[in-house]
């Protein structure tokens, strides 16, 4: 086994080797015809049971996806990581959806997020519009809609 020295070094090493993302990352094979090349999303959740379903789901459609168990979490991985769309919980401990939404309208003001919550009411909603999402679903009913969503909305971003 030899020694790299450089970066350039480890290149022809890894360029066979699916890349795996921080944070307990789906990896999924860089396929031209993987979800119309939507790009990154990165979920957004303190349910683990919750993010690793949306992660699946969103896999299995093709879309590269990172997670982050929590606003903070988020906040610094979007500062590092280009990302198309953010699936974002409004209910988190510490840093919430909503610190987040006013955060990533400020320093990433093209970044496409729905929002998700198991306490979705008509005022919560439109709080969460005002903020600068783009759509906001149902935890119940998400992991059936969340495929669609993502990718009407990529489409309609990229317009």
């Amino acid at each position: 086994m030899s020694i790299i020295n450089s970066y350039n070094d480890l290149i022809p090493q890894i360029r066979d080797v699916p890349i795996l993302e921080t944070r307990q990352t789906t990896v999924v094979k860089d396929t031209a015809k993987s979800a119309e090349n939507a790009g990154r999303i990165l979920v957004a959740d303190d349910d683990e049971q919750v993010r690793r379903l949306f992660s699946k789901e969103l896999t299995r459609a093709g879309y590269s996806v990172t997670e982050a168990h929590g606003g903070r979490d988020a906040l610094s991985l979007l500062r590092r990581m280009h990302f198309q769309l953010l699936v974002l919980d409004l209910d988190m401990p510490g840093v919430d959806g909503f610190e987040v939404l006013k955060t990533v309208r400020s320093e990433f003001p093209d970044l496409t997020v729905p929002v998700i919550s198991g306490y979705l009411e008509g005022a919560l909603l439109k709080a969460a519009e005002c903020f600068g999402a783009q759509m906001a679903l149902d935890k119940t009913v998400a992991p059936k809609l969340l495929v669609e969503t993502t990718r009407k909305l990529l489409r309609h971003r990229s317009k």
